[in-house]
């Protein structure tokens, strides 16, 4: 891997091989000792410098290692945006709670179309949140697809 690293670098600043590893070779120190390694510093005004550092690890097999046992947080379950507004059984338009379904759109670009018409209620909730899906009932659901009048949010009453 070393040697893959030092080609691709002298490649990359059009140099040898040789001049790379003469460039970047340095010596560490480590508790095990001192290692050989490759290293670049990058300088930065105002800031820490960048330090790289390829090798200089010792391989040396710990032979009575510290086992260090640690307490995993358990994984916190979200139900996703579209599953809370399932669970919810509200129709978004009519407010209804009678057999909500999911209406889905294939891309978001097919709602933005520039018409004469008037935008229906649940298109325009559709595009303000950025969503291809809206939950509505099994009346409101079959009006969308069948372009039936315009319909708006007061209680559970349409007008159009």
């Amino acid at each position: 891997m070393e040697t893959s690293l030092l080609k691709t670098l002298a490649s990359k600043n059009q140099t040898s091989l040789m001049k790379e590893v003469k460039r970047l070779q340095t010596t560490i120190e480590t508790p095990e000792g001192p290692r050989k390694c490759l290293k670049v510093t990058i300088q930065r005004e105002g800031k820490q410098p960048l330090i790289a550092v390829f090798g200089g690890l010792s391989l040396r097999r710990k032979k009575n290692p510290v086992i260090k046992d640690q307490v995993l947080l358990p994984y916190i379950r979200k139900t996703s945006e579209i599953v809370e507004r399932l669970l919810h059984d509200t129709c978004e338009v009519c407010e209804s709670k009678e057999n909500v379904q999911m209406h889905h759109v294939r891309h978001l670009r097919d709602l933005n179309k520039q018409g004469k018409r008037e935008m229906p209620l649940w298109m325009k909730i559709m595009i303000s949140r950025k969503r291809k899906s809206i939950p509505l009932c099994k009346r409101c659901h079959d009006d969308v697809h069948h372009n039936r009048a315009k319909f708006r949010r007061e209680g559970n009453r349409r007008a159009g």
